[in-house]
């Protein structure tokens, strides 16, 4: 199950989740449930210190898969490096994350 926080969410309570749930990726998204941004562990890993917003660290514009387009999901997942890609609606609304063990 994948991590979705809001913006305005605290750095380190971000950590916090992905300790708790164990999971590779969060997901930002706004009030509405858009979409619009992404953390990998990476990105916390190379962190000096947990201070600060989600949103100061977050990657703008993330790599998704729409619902309809599943198909093309193992593409963007390979072209990109990914072991998982956020699936959105029409309307960009994050719906969840797809593993690329769902797929292979």
């Amino acid at each position: 199950m994948a991590i979705t926080l809001t913006m305005g969410t605290t750095i380190s309570a971000a950590v916090e989740e992905t300790k708790r749930k164990n999971e590779r990726s969060i997901y930002i998204v706004d009030n509405a449930g858009i979409l619009v941004g992404a953390i990998s562990q990476g990105d916390i890993i190379r962190l000096d210190q947990f201070k600060g917003f989600v949103e100061s660290i977050m990657q703008l514009n993330p790599v998704y898969v729409q619902e309809k387009d599943l198909h093309t999901a193992l593409k963007l997942m390979k072209e990109n490096r990914f072991f998982e890609i956020p699936v959105v609606d029409k309307n960009y609304k994050f719906l969840r994350s797809l593993s690329i063990w769902e797929l292979i």
